[in-house]
């Protein structure tokens, strides 16, 4: 079973991973990079089910809905942030496909999440767009890494790109600055979805290491449970019971 552990690890595991791990530690480390593996794959499925559904959405907004204010260049430079945010996900996947998954590949593409998420948000209504909410799907993504880190740093990543998009309705967009409570209840809420998704990737990551400690323990338990009758079979036969007291 360990060699299998072993072979299974090695196959998923990225650049780097592994180092100084002990024997004792394969089958938790193994269970963490497969939860880290599966949760990135999970997780760029949706970043691309998201990505055409709010294309979709824009696309219906200018064609459909027949909403006013999207021009020719508005249109053409959300299309572009949205070919560049498929590529990137185009890239994940070709990554993953490859079983090659270095530590930091989680952040850099929560980066570029943020990144073009912000860009977005800069060209269009700002701060008073409803598509600030998608910062709270981006700390969600985060969390299905099984990474404390990282939902803290799709959390920080999220505060600093609302922050920026609010700093530019301040400074040249004025029209769409949001009233003072809207913009600190929105803050506040963002700080509050990195708290309440890093306690449940802590438990996650929790009970998985507690399931692994279990079967260990159960696994030493079989060899300690046979030297305990060993040892009763021979405090029996010397007129001893096995509770320490003398055999009548």
């Amino acid at each position: 079973m360990l060699f299998v552990s072993r072979l299974f690890f090695n196959f998923v595991r990225g650049p780097g991973v592994g180092k100084g791990v002990g024997a004792g530690d394969v089958p938790w480390h193994v269970t963490r990079r497969l939860l880290e593996f599966r949760g990135e794959e999970r997780a760029n499925l949706l970043r691309l089910v998201g990505l055409v559904a709010f294309y979709g959405q824009h696309l219906l907004n200018r064609y459909g809905l027949g909403v006013s204010g999207i021009s020719d260049n508005f249109h053409a430079a959300i299309t572009a942030l949205a070919v560049a945010w498929a590529a990137a996900a185009a890239a994940v996947l070709l990554t993953l496909r490859n079983r090659i998954m270095p530590p930091s590949l989680k952040f850099i593409i929560t980066g570029v999440d943020v990144l073009l998420l912000t860009s977005v948000l800069l060209i269009a209504d700002g701060p008073q767009s409803p598509v600030v909410s998608v910062y709270f799907l981006l700390i969600a993504l985060a969390g299905l890494r099984g990474s404390g880190a990282l939902v803290w740093s799709a959390t920080g990543g999220a505060l600093l790109g609302y922050g920026v998009i609010v700093g530019q309705a301040m400074l040249s967009r004025e029209a769409l600055m949001p009233p003072t409570h809207h913009v600190l209840t929105t803050a506040l809420a963002l700080g509050m979805a990195g708290v309440i998704t890093a306690q449940i990737t802590g438990a996650i990551r929790a009970a998985a290491g507690t399931y692994a400690q279990v079967r260990r323990g159960a696994e030493v338990g079989v060899d300690d449970v046979g030297e305990v009758h060993d040892a009763s079979a021979g405090a029996g036969q010397a007129g001893v019971a096995p509770t320490g007291e003398e055999g009548s």
